[in-house]
């Protein structure tokens, strides 16, 4: 993930989905745990620094929807599938509801061939 706002880049990975793919055996690789747990707590990190970045604005850096919040939301949609509990970031959460609603917005997995996966 990554967030321009207030100036200033964040560059963030939430790597942790890959983990979780192959957890349901949607992608060929085993990690070990000490891995997802590093790859877990990075993610908690980078949603974090979303939350703070959407704290004053509606959207990312701005007060109208960019390609950044287009961007990120695939992120955002990718943390849900690892089970992250987003309602622990109040701004985050009200953010992604507002992408959602944006005119003509499809959720990635609509969008993939994966559509149909069953994540446990």
């Amino acid at each position: 993930m990554v967030v321009l706002g207030r100036r200033h880049p964040v560059s963030t990975d939430l790597g942790c989905y890959g983990v979780r793919l192959g957890e349901n055996g949607l992608l060929p690789i085993t990690i070990e745990p000490a891995i997802a747990d590093f790859h877990r707590r990075r993610a908690q990190t980078a949603l974090g620094i979303l939350d703070t970045l959407l704290a004053d604005d509606t959207y990312l850096g701005t007060a109208e929807p960019t390609i950044a919040d287009l961007f990120c939301y695939g992120d955002v949609a990718f943390a849900e599938v690892c089970e992250f509990d987003l309602s622990r970031w109040a701004n985050l959460v009200k953010w992604s509801e507002r992408v959602r609603h944006l005119p003509g917005f499809q959720a990635p997995f609509a969008l993939l061939a994966m559509e149909d996966a069953e994540f446990h």
